[in-house]
């Protein structure tokens, strides 16, 4: 009985202690019509895109870095400082400049 109690206090001891993972960076820009809020990651990027949370993971990228949904219907790519912003519905797609605020 003594074994289970040490062993389930060790495990709450261990999940008190996880930390939560820090951001490397944060933003925030204007796209447009757009307010995104950038939380960087390692590989991946948290958004809230006009009140809407998106997790976009890193994909491929010739330079700097790129993000896109699963169905890549929004794309956000940033190179130093500058982040654009690529929408796309349909068959038609937008690309949007970005401007930090």
């Amino acid at each position: 009985m003594n074994k289970i109690l040490i062993g389930g206090l060790c495990v709450l001891a261990l999940a008190a202690c996880e930390k939560k993972e820090k951001p490397l960076a944060e933003t925030t820009t204007k796209c447009g019509d757009f307010d995104v809020a950038i939380k960087v990651y390692n590989e991946r990027i948290d958004t809230v895109i006009n009140s809407v949370k998106v997790s976009m993971p890193q994909v491929v990228a010739a330079s700097g870095a790129k993000y896109q949904t699963e169905d890549a219907s929004v794309v956000l790519w940033n190179k130093g400082e500058d982040w654009m912003m690529i929408v796309t519905d349909g068959e038609q797609e937008k690309i949007i400049e970005c401007a930090n605020i």
